[in-house]
């Protein structure tokens, strides 16, 4: 019960930077591998999917990550939630990609829910993540010290197929 209420509270983090007319978000029974499917039912067009991870540190739960598109747009965004309260705020979030190609963001805000990036994912890191095996989200925690929490991408390119139908 705990898991669901936690991807449903991700999932209306994304849904807030996402316009729509929400009527619903479900969980789907699609696995790609380490990523699962999500959709959401709009009133004012078809169902809009994504996929999703949620990823650990030492063991607990530490961040989850969403990749989907906007309505009528062909790159892909990422809605990352953080802990609320563990975050260097400044420093925003990087993502590593195979120990090459790397991107960066700002935390949008917080709220109750955690802290929350969102990123069009551009070009060459989305090459990358469709490519690569593992990947790594940094961020600084309030000591300073840099936290890599390990992002698995088997299944992101086949995830993503499928939910560009």
């Amino acid at each position: 019960m705990r898991a669901f209420i936690s991807i449903a509270l991700f999932i209306s983090a994304f849904l807030a930077v996402m316009p729509s007319k929400a009527q619903s978000v479900r969980e789907t029974t699609r696995v790609f591998q380490d990523w699962r499917e999500g959709c959401e039912a709009r009133t004012d067009t078809k169902e809009v999917c994504f996929i999703f991870q949620r990823l650990s540190y030492q063991d607990r739960p530490a961040a989850n990550i969403m990749v989907g598109f906007k309505l009528g747009q062909t790159v892909p965004i990422a809605v990352i939630n953080l802990p609320l309260g563990a975050i260097l705020l400044p420093d925003g979030l990087r993502i590593k990609i195979d120990q090459g190609i790397d991107g960066w963001a700002p935390f949008r805000f917080c709220d109750q829910l955690g802290c929350h990036v969102e990123m069009e994912i551009e070009d060459k890191l989305f090459e990358a993540m469709k490519n690569g095996l593992k990947g790594v989200l940094a961020f600084r925690d309030l000591n300073g010290r840099e936290i890599e929490v390990s992002l698995s991408l088997r299944g992101f390119t086949a995830g993503l197929k499928a939910i560009q139908r």
